[in-house]
C-alpha cells in the first residue's frame, strides 16, 4: 500500500460510517420536518426543537423525561441547567410556551429540586418562577 487511496476501512469502520451517515440524514430530515410544521419559526427555534428530538429521554434523569420537543420539557431542562446559553434559549421557549407547556416545566423542575445532585442547592421552581415572570409569562 503505497497511497491512501489503497486502503480500504474494515468491515466494521464502514458500518461505523454508514451508521453516522444515517444518524446525519435523519437529524437533517427532522429538521426539514420541523422547518414544515412551523413554517413562522426561526432558525434558533427549529435548532432548539431538534435539539429536543436528540436529547431523548433515555439520555435524561427520569425527571426530565417528556414526549419529543415539548416546549415545557427544554424550559425544564435550560433552567436546571442553569448555563448562560440555557438562559438565552428560554428567551426564545418562553413565548411559544403554552399554559400546559409551563406546567410541564414546573411539574419537572419539582421533580428535579428532590434530587439534590441535580440541583447543586439552587431553588429550581423558585429560578423558573422568577424566568416566567421576568419574561412576562
Amino acid at each position: 500500500m503505497d497511497t491512501d487511496t489503497d486502503w480500504e476501512p474494515s468491515p466494521e469502520a464502514r458500518r461505523l460510517q454508514i451508521a453516522l451517515e444515517m444518524q446525519e440524514a435523519g437529524i437533517a430530515e427532522y429538521r426539514q420536518r420541523m422547518r414544515d410544521r412551523h413554517p413562522g419559526a426561526s432558525e434558533d427555534e427549529i435548532r432548539l426543537r431538534v435539539a429536543a428530538w436528540l436529547a431523548a429521554p433515555s439520555t435524561f434523569p427520569d425527571f426530565l423525561e417528556t414526549p419529543e420537543g415539548a416546549i415545557g420539557y427544554l424550559i425544564a431542562a435550560r433552567v436546571a441547567g442553569g448555563s448562560s446559553e440555557g438562559l438565552a434559549d428560554l428567551r426564545l421557549l418562553m413565548p411559544m410556551a403554552s399554559g400546559a407547556d409551563l406546567d410541564i416545566a414546573r411539574h419537572r423542575v419539582q421533580r428535579a429540586q428532590r434530587r439534590p445532585v441535580f440541583t447543586l442547592g439552587r431553588d429550581l421552581p423558585a429560578e423558573l418562577e422568577r424566568h416566567i415572570a421576568d419574561m412576562g409569562r
